[in-house]
């Protein structure tokens, strides 16, 4: 009975000391959720904010991109403005330029053939006195030829005598 009683007083310490930890864990899990609850709605909150500071700098990216954007237009349209003008002046200048030249080349032509008919005249004075060079220095060739050959008759004879 002693036995059975002490048992009993420890199974009934154990039940207790059991039904304490499942309160124990009760209220841990209701705490942990409580605490994941308020995580989880601190984690929108953060989440809705930074969703709305992100649409915020979009917004702001965006204005500042099409402010950009037709500035950049602007300056093109001057740069057009600018590049047509500066076209328009080479244009007459170009023109200006090549009727300059043509005139120079008008005049040129005729200088030209002034120059051409001299230096044909004067090709034509070098061919001829080239020709008697050339016949001065055949004759004088021959004359050479005709010396040395009879110099070496001579030395034949003169050999032959020998």
């Amino acid at each position: 009975m002693e036995l059975q009683s002490s048992l009993k007083t420890a199974v009934d310490s154990l039940t207790n000391r059991i039904q304490d930890l499942h309160g124990l864990v009760r209220e841990e899990r209701e705490q942990r959720r409580n605490d994941i609850e308020h995580l989880a709605t601190s984690l929108v909150g953060k989440v809705n904010e930074c969703v709305t500071a992100l649409d915020e700098e979009r917004s702001v990216r965006v204005t500042e991109q099409t402010v950009s954007i037709k500035r950049f237009g602007e300056d093109l349209i001057t740069l057009q403005q600018r590049i047509e003008a500066e076209k328009l002046n080479r244009d007459s200048e170009l023109g200006a330029l090549r009727s300059e030249i043509h005139d120079v080349l008008g005049n040129r032509s005729a200088n030209d053939e002034h120059f051409k008919a001299a230096t044909l005249e004067e090709l034509a004075a070098l061919k001829s006195s080239l020709a008697l060079e050339r016949e001065e220095r055949v004759a004088e060739d021959d004359e050479i030829v005709q010396a040395i050959n009879d110099y070496t008759r001579a030395l034949q004879e003169g050999l032959n005598v020998v």
